[in-house]
């Protein structure tokens, strides 16, 4: 069965796609939505390539 990702409400069958959206959510968005989302699948603010100056 494949994995997928779901990230506010839009389900992601790569986790290419899912970063890329947590990521676009991250910089432009809810932080910590984003922020949450990650940690719900095991990854972190780094694996998204954000500025964590951009948290200030």
């Amino acid at each position: 069965m494949e994995l997928v990702y779901e990230f506010d409400g839009v389900l992601y069958k790569s986790v290419g796609e899912y970063l890329d959206a947590v990521a676009h959510e991250y910089k432009h968005g809810d932080k910590d939505l984003a922020k949450t989302s990650l940690e719900d699948y095991g990854f972190s603010v780094s694996d998204i390539n954000v500025n964590r100056d951009e948290d200030n």
